[in-house]
């Protein structure tokens, strides 16, 4: 689950509160190294506070050791979930609760509604601006 090792439970529940489907998915465990939680925790302090020292030696001590199993959930408009692993990858389940594949998009892509057939969404583009897209997804094969 969410801090633990294993798989994480994904379930799609109707409002009147039966189940449509509930999977165990697994979760890729990337670490988190050193160098970045120094990163994080650099661009957190200011140099020579007192407070910001005691804080830091918490976040230190807080900080989990790898990251979060998914960082986002998109429920389609077909029933698809759609959840964001890292970097723009996201793992598709259909309607039905079956694993339909992964599907990788450009850095910056901001998915905001999908469907078993495609992803509609925002990027950068030039110069300065934030252009509406459309990518069609199919499976290899």
């Amino acid at each position: 689950g969410p801090g633990g090792t294993g798989p994480w439970r994904v379930a799609v529940v109707r409002p009147v509160g039966d189940t449509v489907f509930a999977i165990d998915v697994p979760v890729r465990r990337i670490p988190i190294t050193p160098q970045f939680a120094d990163s994080v925790i650099q661009t957190m302090s200011r140099p020579g506070s007192t407070a910001d020292r005691e804080l830091l030696k918490r976040v230190r001590l807080l900080m989990p050791r790898f990251f979060p199993g998914f960082s986002e959930v998109l429920l389609g408009e077909d029933g698809t979930v759609w959840l964001r692993e890292g970097a723009g990858s996201h793992l598709v389940i259909t309607a039905s609760g079956a694993v339909h594949g992964r599907v990788t998009f450009p850095p910056g892509f901001k998915a905001l509604a999908s469907s078993i057939a495609g992803v509609w969404g925002t990027e950068a583009c030039e110069p300065d601006g934030v252009c509406l897209v459309y990518y069609q997804v199919s499976r290899k094969g």
